[in-house]
């Protein structure tokens, strides 16, 4: 992969009016004791873009509060509920780092014309978000922040093409409430054109990110964008049981079954010619690595594997959004690989049956347990 890193130099400085100015728009949550006795004044550049911010949710929240702590210009689009706690309370960010409480300026929708509209709203509702709000996007640079690999494409097909910059988000976080944002995640931000080559637009939004994300920009952001779709393939198992990773695959069957699913994931792509970028984020050398393993031993490798995320319970997108009532996007995760499933080698089927198990969570709300997963999918059989 071809890519660009951006790094931000900073100067210590004592007073000045840029501190004033940082401390209105970010408000560190600590108590006066705790401060240092010396105040550090970090030179920040001026604002390249006026941002728009689609969607209030983890992503969303995080890149609106980061930016906006670093004197960005950016608004936000988001639900009655979720602006109505913004705007009584602010948007708090908590992280290891620090946290910061920023005031933001949060619309029901976009009344006026922006340079950037960052959309993190699902998957499912970018189609409706950029047609309600089309009249201001018409000439804006969209970028898009969803794992779909066609996020990209329902843009384009609306507002053409050649304002259209792709993203894939190694960062994340827990919701607390509809104004605050666990950070517990961070990670690289990879962007990069779609459908042409990259120019200096995505170098300066890069570097206007980078101020409070490491960005970094990619030749081939769709191969990034596959690669991330086939490692998460195994993510919508803890969904169909309401469990987290860590339990789900201590279990031995339920990793075999993850293991299933992700060499499906391999054999598909490969036989429809997708590229799968090779970024240590996704680690797929260590999954393709259970291909060369019986099935037996490659769940347990993978089970050791999954117990190593730690401690903190990890519950995974498509869970999460069924338990906040939202649509899973399970069609644009394993339902993705089934559809190129059958325009090429017609073998997903594992990936087939268990993205039909979720919708059937999706709307009963009624969860699996082990045993009948394990009965569903045959797994006493698999060698």
């Amino acid at each position: 992969m071809s890519a660009q890193k951006f790094v931000v130099k900073k100067k210590a400085k004592t007073g000045g009016k840029e501190s004033k100015q940082a401390a209105q728009a970010a408000k560190p949550l600590v108590k006066a004791e705790e401060k240092a006795k010396e105040e550090v004044v970090v030179r920040l550049p001026p604002a390249k873009f006026n941002i728009c911010v689609f969607g209030a949710g983890v992503v969303g929240s995080i890149i609106a509060a980061s930016l906006k702590s670093k004197l960005r210009n950016v608004i936000m689009v988001a639900s009655d509920k979720e602006r109505a706690a913004i705007r009584s309370d602010g948007l708090r960010l908590e992280s290891k780092s620090g946290n910061v409480l920023v005031d933001l300026d949060v619309r029901k929708e976009l009344n006026q014309r922006v340079d950037l509209a960052i959309l993190t709203v699902d998957i499912d509702s970018i189609k409706e978000i950029t047609h309600k709000n089309r009249s201001f996007l018409q000439d804006t640079l969209i970028l898009t922040t969803q794992d779909s690999v066609r996020a990209e494409k329902i843009v384009s097909l609306i507002l053409g093409e050649n304002n259209v910059i792709s993203s894939v988000v190694m960062f994340g976080g827990i919701l607390l409430k509809d104004n605050s944002v666990n950070y517990n995640k961070e990670g690289k931000w990879y962007i990069g054109r779609p459908f042409s080559p990259n120019d200096e637009k995505v170098k300066e939004i890069a570097q206007e990110f980078s101020l409070a994300f490491e960005t970094v920009v990619a030749d081939d952001i769709v191969s990034i964008k596959w690669a991330k779709l086939v490692s998460n393939l195994y993510s919508c198992i803890p969904a169909l049981l309401g469990k987290s990773f860590q339990e789900t695959f201590a279990d031995l069957d339920m990793s075999k079954l993850a293991v299933v699913l992700l060499r499906e994931g391999f054999q598909t792509t490969e036989k429809a010619g997708v590229k799968l970028a090779d970024l240590a984020e996704f680690e797929l050398d260590r999954l393709r690595q259970l291909n060369n393993l019986s099935l037996q031993e490659a769940a347990q490798s993978f089970s050791i594997q999954i117990s190593n995320l730690g401690k903190e319970a990890v519950y995974g997108t498509v869970l999460e959004n069924i338990k906040r009532g939202y649509p899973s996007g399970i069609d644009h995760i394993n339902g993705e690989l089934v559809q190129l499933s059958e325009f090429n080698s017609r073998c997903a089927n594992f990936n087939a049956k268990i993205t039909n198990f979720v919708k059937r969570v999706e709307k009963t709300k009624r969860l699996f347990t082990m045993d009948e997963i394990k009965r569903e999918f045959e797994l006493d059989r698999l060698n």
